[in-house]
């Protein structure tokens, strides 16, 4: 029978948190560095900037619980305890976020939807305007 290191194993798993850069304590707004840029508000309508974001949005918003993956037995057997014990706890809240996240990213890829026919309009009114200048013109 092979003999389990459990101090071993306590230290891979240190280890692999300190990789991962989790800290013992809860993160703070403060602790969030965000970038002066990310939260400046663009002046005007930039087509590849949406397109960009939107399939951002239409790539991460599911935010369900995945499974904790590990190939070692104990370790396995940890996660697996710990994931059943969040589950219970955060279950209901994430199905409520993943649903309103699918209602705001759907909301957003319709409001795209509009820009673009809207664009399509301008261009329809330029051509319009175009042809009556040609006809008074005459």
């Amino acid at each position: 029978m092979q003999e389990i290191n459990v101090d071993k194993i306590m230290e891979e798993i240190r280890e692999e948190i300190e990789e991962k850069g989790i800290k013992n304590q809860p993160l703070e707004f403060a602790d969030v560095n965000l970038a002066a840029d990310f939260l400046e508000l663009p002046e005007k309508y930039d087509k590849d900037m949406m397109h960009r974001e939107l399939v951002n949005l239409n790539g991460v918003w599911d935010t369900s619980l995945e499974e904790l993956q590990s190939n070692h037995p104990l370790k396995r057997a940890v996660k697996k305890v710990i994931q059943k014990a969040v589950r219970m706890v955060v279950s209901s809240h994430v199905a409520k976020q993943v649903a309103f996240n699918a209602s705001v990213v759907d909301s957003i890829n319709m409001l795209n939807c509009l820009a673009r026919e809207n664009e399509e309009l301008k261009e329809e009114v330029r051509q319009l305007k175009e042809q009556m200048k040609q006809l008074n013109e005459k």
